[in-house]
């Protein structure tokens, strides 16, 4: 063989074996999500109904089975944010911390308002976050006059004027979250 056919061989050799390389690294990582969504999916189908959370984390996919929820007579908190806003993303940790803290005692559900817009059809609010509070009948939560002075709280009524939902509009400190809790639960 001549030289230059040596080189050809030797170059093909090498491209196939990059080619072999690249596919065998993408038939790996296509494995492992599969077997990854294959756990996922797994874990969503044996969890118990807990309105929509699986693994006790408070993002939900899922809409809120309010029903289960007050069948179950436990309260509901409701955060409404984006991935987008800042406060947002402060707040998340704050109320996965507290429902972790609380689990058993209350649902807290964070619900992705770009993924999910129509998860909030039900809620009039301006800004993200915004929480939304009901007692474990299933009534919105009244706090104190003193938490609707100083925090804003606002009392959605429907036509008729009774109460359908406490909201509150931006992040509350986590002292205060726990304190509303402890009044929930």
């Amino acid at each position: 063989m001549k030289k230059t056919q040596i080189k050809k061989f030797i170059s093909i050799v090498l491209i196939l074996i990059v080619v072999c390389i690249l596919f065998g690294i993408y038939a790996y990582k296509n494995k492992n999500n599969q077997s990854t969504e294959t756990n996922k999916s797994s874990k969503n189908s044996s969890s118990k109904n807990n309105g929509g959370n699986s693994n006790n984390s408070i993002e939900t996919d899922e809409p809120i089975d309010y029903d289960g929820i007050v069948k179950e007579g436990k309260s509901l908190i409701l955060i409404f944010g984006s991935e987008d806003c800042v406060a947002c993303r402060q707040l998340k940790p704050v109320m996965q911390k507290l429902s972790d803290k609380y689990e058993g005692k209350i649902y807290i559900k964070y619900v992705d308002i770009v993924k999910h817009p129509d998860f909030y059809d039900n809620y009039k609010f301006q800004y993200i976050p915004s929480l939304i509070f009901f007692k474990n009948d299933g009534t919105p939560y009244i706090p104190s006059e003193e938490y609707v002075d100083e925090y804003n709280f606002e009392i959605a009524k429907d036509d008729s004027g009774n109460a359908k939902y406490t909201l509150h509009q931006g992040a509350l400190p986590q002292e205060i979250l726990e304190n509303i809790i402890q009044e929930l639960i």
